[in-house]
């Protein structure tokens, strides 16, 4: 994920083009797979059709897949969106009504860091996963930075920045 800065007033937060085009092109083999499954399924030996409907949502769900944060100073916005052609959500979050950002530990095996928005009311919003806790870090630095919020790193110190 790439957080880009647009103006003085926008930036998102969204996959690369790179990881976007391999992530589709396979996306697109394992959807033609499933697609052809269906097709086919007319014999014994066919998959049964709750497989062949799992590989063929996780080849939509590859190819039309998207999920970007974007935020807009001009409205005082935080916009999180996911869509596989069809909104999955689209949540808008006022920055007047956040604290900051954060980086908590999720317990995950796979991503362990999460940068959260933390709101008045103590809300917690998730905003990115992470592997490594120096990416969360560098990750919550640029949104706060830009944001011109404060950011606080949970696991080590506590410590606001």
């Amino acid at each position: 994920m790439i957080f880009k800065q647009h103006s003085s007033q926008r930036a998102s937060y969204q996959q690369s083009m790179l990881v976007k085009l391999l992530l589709k092109s396979f996306g697109a083999i394992i959807l033609l797979v499933g697609v052809l499954n269906i097709y086919f399924a007319g014999g014994e030996k066919s998959l049964p059709f709750w497989v062949v409907g799992i590989i063929t949502a996780l080849g939509w769900h590859a190819v039309f897949g998207s999920f970007a944060v974007r935020i807009d100073l001009a409205t005082n916005m935080i916009e999180l969106k996911a869509s596989a052609l069809m909104p999955i959500f689209k949540r808008r979050y006022s920055l007047a009504g956040a604290r900051g950002f954060r980086v908590v530990s999720s317990g995950a095996s796979t991503r362990p860091y999460v940068v959260v928005l933390v709101t008045r009311e103590g809300e917690q919003i998730a905003i990115s996963n992470a592997k490594h806790q120096a990416d969360a870090l560098i990750t919550a630095r640029q949104f706060a930075e830009f944001c011109r919020l404060p950011w606080v790193d949970d696991i080590n110190a506590s410590a606001t920045r």
